[in-house]
């Protein structure tokens, strides 16, 4: 089974995400990730990556799809894949999803499921806006959602809250912007294949597990 979750920032797809992978017994694949660690390890992908993040630049797409695919097919985890993957926020273009698209093709294999997560950019406004985190533990509150019972505090360790500078409404519009731009355009692409599925992310957290399990067939 292999799934990709699109939407916006804050939409919640982390958190199913995690709920799938465990459910379903898949990989979660993060490209983040996966680039990280070749870089750390020196590989030959890894080191040309690194050309383009030490100098600020994008990655570009046939990297990104070459890290993947070793991901995928490569021979320690083949045993894994048969079981299936669930790409978190990739691909992120357009000319990334048809790439994706061929790549599987080639390996005899295709997306299942395409899950958008739609919201309302106010609500992710508001959603994001809201969310504060320990300086300490790394905790997470929201300010109206699961507000500390003291304000400022966490109730966990008792460190102090504080927002992240990409979490402050100027930020969170300029990241939607940014969205809008590049990565938007793919929900069009992916909304016109037979598996694509729209839910409405500021629906209750269980109810979107519900309903996307039952798709699933779990």
């Amino acid at each position: 089974m292999i799934i990709v979750l699109l939407g916006a920032p804050g939409t919640g797809k982390g958190t199913q995400a995690q709920f799938l992978a465990r459910r379903f017994d898949l990989e979660a694949i993060s490209t983040g990730d996966i680039l990280r660690q070749e870089i750390k390890n020196g590989t030959s992908l890894g080191k040309k990556a690194e050309k383009f993040v030490t100098s600020g630049g994008l990655v570009p797409d046939d990297i990104i799809i070459d890290m993947i695919r070793g991901r995928i097919d490569g021979p320690e985890n083949r045993s894994r894949t048969r079981t299936g993957v669930i790409f978190d926020g990739f691909p992120r273009t357009l000319s990334q999803a048809k790439a994706l698209e061929k790549m599987l093709s080639s390996l005899g294999s295709g997306i299942d499921r395409a899950i958008y997560f739609h919201m309302p950019e106010e609500r992710i406004i508001e959603r994001l806006s809201g969310r504060r985190v320990c300086t300490d533990c790394g905790e997470t509150y929201h300010v109206v959602y699961n507000p500390p019972k003291e304000v400022g505090v966490c109730g966990k360790c008792g460190g102090a809250l504080y927002q992240r500078e990409d979490d402050k409404p100027e930020i969170i519009r300029q990241r939607l912007q940014t969205y809008n731009r590049d990565t938007a355009p793919i929900i069009d692409y992916y909304s016109k294949k037979d598996y694509y599925l729209q839910v409405d992310a500021y629906d209750d957290i269980d109810r979107i597990k519900e309903k996307i399990t039952r798709v699933l067939g779990g």
